[in-house]
């Protein structure tokens, strides 16, 4: 339904208007998957093992609203694209919390740090995805 609007809406409007809409878009995936993060943390798990779980509840929420609010389009030939993208933010966040908490000491603390460097690899990332998949 959203979809189906943003299709229909002149190309450079959509172009122009994508960043912007990352943006909010992600902040609502960041602060989703910020929270399971923290929840993690809370119930005691590692901080490697909270960021995959946050990483892989994040995917399928981030994919839904990503997809259809920002871009126009959930299809199911980009799932897996997604995923991988996903993955491999994931193992870069990894090594940069690694890297991150040997000068702090609070894992809750260094991923908020790198939420922002991080929105910033994965917008050209998944623009990427977007634009190739089309």
């Amino acid at each position: 339904m959203l979809g189906e609007r943003v299709q229909k809406m002149p190309k450079d409007f959509r172009v122009a208007k994508k960043p912007v809409k990352f943006l909010f878009v992600g902040m609502l995936n960041t602060i989703f998957g910020y929270l399971v993060f923290i929840m993690c943390i809370g119930l005691g798990l590692y901080n490697s093992l909270a960021l995959l779980f946050s990483f892989i509840i994040g995917a399928s929420f981030n994919f839904f609203t990503t997809g259809t609010l920002v871009f126009g389009n959930v299809s199911k030939s980009k799932f897996f694209p997604f995923v991988f993208i996903y993955l491999f933010l994931y193992f870069l966040n990894l090594v940069l919390l690694t890297i991150l908490e040997r000068s702090i000491d609070n894992p809750i603390f260094s991923q908020l740090i790198l939420i922002m460097p991080m929105a910033v690899i994965s917008y050209f990332c998944f623009n990427k995805l977007f634009k190739v998949c089309r």
